[in-house]
């Protein structure tokens, strides 16, 4: 027998209380060991959390500040005033588009609620990037635009976005 099956014959010999010997070497960071040890939807939670807290709330804090800036100076805010010039449609296509790209990269045309998710992100932030430019457009030739339907809409594709976005993120993440 030569030295190295003497030795691995050894490793797999019991000990007197029943066990056998170990003779791997930890090379793991505690954080890999955390890491292994975390499961796929615990992982999913801790990225939508991120993204809610960096993507979401930090994107809609602009507005809040226009909000409270506004109502410091005693005028009378309407949501329409603050919301009615098409700001939210670039924070939608900035969710939407960060929510495709991790999607796409990952196989989105392996399954078809993944597939579903990353066309309708991809729709979306097309559609409110073109919408935005619209916008602009008309605001330098100083365009008389109705805030309240914009107001309306934008906050509905967001929300559409929002929740799209959110099951992506955790879709991707799960898809790891």
């Amino acid at each position: 027998m030569t030295e190295a099956q003497t030795a691995a014959a050894d490793a797999q010999t019991p000990q007197p209380d029943g066990t056998t010997p170990d003779t791997t070497v930890a090379t793991t960071s505690p954080q890999a060991e955390q890491a292994v040890t975390t499961s796929p939807w615990e992982r999913a939670i801790i990225r939508a959390m991120l993204w809610f807290s960096f993507s979401v709330i930090l994107s809609l804090l602009p507005l809040f500040a226009a909000f409270i800036f506004k109502s410091t100076k005693g005028e009378v805010v309407t949501y329409a005033e603050v919301a009615g010039k098409g700001e939210l449609l670039i924070i939608t296509t900035g969710m939407a588009a960060a929510a495709a790209g991790d999607l796409w990269a990952k196989g989105a045309a392996k399954q078809w609620l993944t597939t579903a998710l990353a066309c309708l992100n991809t729709a979306l932030a097309i559609f409110t990037t073109l919408w935005f430019g619209y916008l602009t457009a008309l605001a330098d030739e100083k365009s008389k635009v109705d805030q309240e339907f914009i107001a309306t809409w934008s906050t509905t594709m967001f929300v559409i976005s929002f929740l799209a976005s959110g099951m992506s993120i955790i879709r991707a993440e799960l898809r790891q």
